[in-house]
């Protein structure tokens, strides 16, 4: 209960005026149901002393009743429509911190957490919170308040009920308290195990194509099976436990209501109290026991609670990687130069360095293409300028400020990429393509369209034009298109700076020809970094940076390097005669290069 004290208190706070509405009215309830009862026993009372004819009593004390009845219809209305706003409003709230935290990460964060577990967290774990905050809150005020003024109306007319009733009630609480604590890892633990049957799930959708493609549908399905099996055990457990305690709770709260019941009847009859008293003593009592029965399921509904507040605590307490330094400042723009001072790079938690003691500088307006085999940097080299990773050691700088002296958005707001992954969301083109810089008009789309050499297939292939829905990730799309309207939406932002990371691969000969002639266009006032495998690709630019193994081997242009031996040369050489099995070791300065064939019949691929 603990944890979800200390979750919830921000949101309290925030809507404090439904939840101080909840308790004002709460408290008021109470008081008028002690009171309704109270007035029973002087009716009681009253009729049983009084010999003379009652009949005035009983009107006047049935028009008292009515009218304490309609109050409590009206503040039990209030407290219900205080709940609802308070416990929705909260949960919104919930969710709208929880997702600007998770847009607030780096990409060090996801590359840790799952899109599965993060979905848990966001969806199921909020909801586990509303049974506590809709109406297990209103319940503790309640029974609390109830059991104050039953106390305190038991000890002004028998003060041994009140005795017997603060020596039993407060067990079956202690119970209560007990065993949500004791059960609190249960539930975590089917919390637990939901994330991680939503993250088998997430992935398999996500990366159902690839599935497909290798036939790994038995796998998978037994994958998920066994997450399945996982969770429906813990569910179980959680079950089990909720059979036991809902009426567990129950059966403590009516052995309390049968004793208290038979040591009010004994005093009774002892005449140590009145029978207008043990009316309503039985009355109160009945009173508490009405939402006292709901104590099981408020049992579960704390524990599900805590466990909902841990999960979402994990992330909302968990440190954002990458933050703008203290007095760092807006960038205008990039004027001179992007360097690179002696940049070394280690991604957290590894000591295995990806990137070495980079030296390079990149002049405004200049073309440049990054080049080297899977893994030797190239990506992660330009996920340092955007300050999507920071460097283990040495500096990056604009204009010869280092880039960390840059508040991150107006950093990044001078930076366009297409990354390999080209995702689009399930809208139109022309949001799509929009979504770089949400002011852009049509106007503004279609150009930037045109540059992409998208426009033509979007006004003559699809339905719609600029106004076509597309699916989740593009779906609807080829690989190209889906290139080509990436293009366009980083274009669209005019940036500074123009990153290309392998964004012509899916692109066909004769379009990647038209698209270099505009991208020359764009690039006279924009610098422009390219990663691409194919050599049609690294023409067009002014000068090629060949990285291997996480450091710069050769630069030049691509004349240059192609006269001389080394990496460039054998790449150039490989592709143009599509040489198969080839064996990529690093040539020596003077190697000529030949070559060498595996033999296709001892397996070599």
């Amino acid at each position: 209960m603990r944890e979800f004290a200390r979750f919830i208190y921000p949101y309290v706070v925030e809507h404090k005026k439904y939840f101080l509405l909840i308790n004002f009215t709460v408290i008021l309830q109470a008081f008028v149901q002690v009171n309704i009862i109270l007035k029973i026993n002087e009716i009681i009372d009253t009729g049983i002393n009084v010999q003379s004819p009652v009949t005035q009593i009983i009107i006047d004390g049935f028009i008292i009743l009515i009218s304490l009845a309609l109050v409590e219809w009206f503040l039990n209305l209030t407290m219900r429509f205080g709940s609802v706003h308070f416990s929705q409003g909260a949960m919104e709230s919930i969710r709208r911190d929880f997702f600007k935290k998770m847009q607030d990460q780096e990409l060090e964060f996801y590359s840790k957490e799952t899109v599965g577990q993060l979905m848990e967290r966001t969806i199921d774990s909020v909801f586990q919170m509303q049974e506590i905050l809709t109406w297990g809150w209103r319940i503790i005020l309640l029974i609390s308040w109830l059991s104050i003024g039953t106390f305190i109306a038991m000890w002004t007319k028998a003060p041994v009920l009140a005795f017997f009733f603060l020596l039993i009630f407060p067990i079956i609480i202690l119970v209560l308290v007990r065993s949500s604590n004791r059960n609190a890892k249960i539930f975590y633990n089917t919390r637990l195990r939901y994330g991680e049957l939503n993250e088998v799930l997430a992935e398999n959708l996500s990366g159902i194509r690839t599935v497909k493609s290798f036939g790994r549908e038995p796998e998978q399905i037994k994958i998920f099976e066994k997450k399945n099996t996982n969770f429906s055990i813990a569910a179980f457990r959680e079950i089990r436990v909720r059979a036991f305690l809902r009426p567990g709770m129950v059966f403590l709260l009516y052995l309390g209501i049968i004793v208290l019941l038979f040591i009010g009847g004994a005093f009774t009859q002892l005449e140590i109290i009145t029978v207008g008293n043990f009316i309503a003593f039985i009355l109160l009592v009945i009173q508490i026991s009405v939402p006292g029965r709901f104590l099981g399921d408020l049992g579960i509904a704390i524990q599900m609670a805590n466990a909902a507040s841990i999960r979402l605590t994990e992330i909302m307490n968990s440190e954002i990687s990458i933050q703008d330094e203290p007095g760092s400042i807006e960038l205008e723009g990039i004027e001179k130069e992007i360097t690179f001072e002696n940049v070394s790079f280690h991604y957290p938690n590894s000591e295995t360095e990806i990137l070495h003691d980079i030296n390079l500088t990149i002049q405004v307006g200049e073309k440049i293409a990054l080049l080297g085999a899977t893994g030797s940097g190239k990506s992660t080299l330009i996920n340092l300028i955007p300050r999507f990773f920071d460097v283990s050691k040495g500096k990056i700088k604009i204009d010869g400020h280092d880039i960390k002296n840059f508040t991150k958005n107006s950093l990044r707001k001078h930076i366009g990429i297409v990354h390999q992954d080209n995702f689009l969301f399930t809208m139109s083109i022309h949001d799509n393509i929009a979504f770089g810089n949400p002011k852009s008009k049509r106007n503004d789309v279609i150009k930037a369209g045109q540059i992409a050499q998208a426009h033509e297939f979007i006004v003559n292939d699809l339905p719609n034009s600029y106004d076509s829905i597309i699916g989740e990730r593009g779906v609807t799309l080829s690989g190209g298109q889906r290139q080509r309207v990436t293009i366009a939406r980083a274009i669209i932002t005019n940036p500074d700076l123009l990153i290309l990371d392998d964004a012509l691969s899916a692109v066909d000969p004769e379009t990647e020809a038209k698209l270099q002639g505009t991208l020359k266009e764009v690039a006279k006032t924009v610098t422009m970094i390219v990663i691409s495998q194919r050599p049609s690709s690294l023409q067009f630019v002014d000068r090629i940076i060949v990285i291997d193994e996480g450091k710069i081997v050769q630069e030049g242009s691509h004349q240059e390097l192609l006269s001389k031996p080394g990496i460039y040369q054998k790449f150039v050489y490989t592709v143009e005669n599509q040489v198969k099995f080839i064996d990529w070791e690093r040539p020596s300065e003077d190697e000529v290069i030949v070559p060498k064939q595996s033999n296709p019949s001892k397996g070599g691929d």
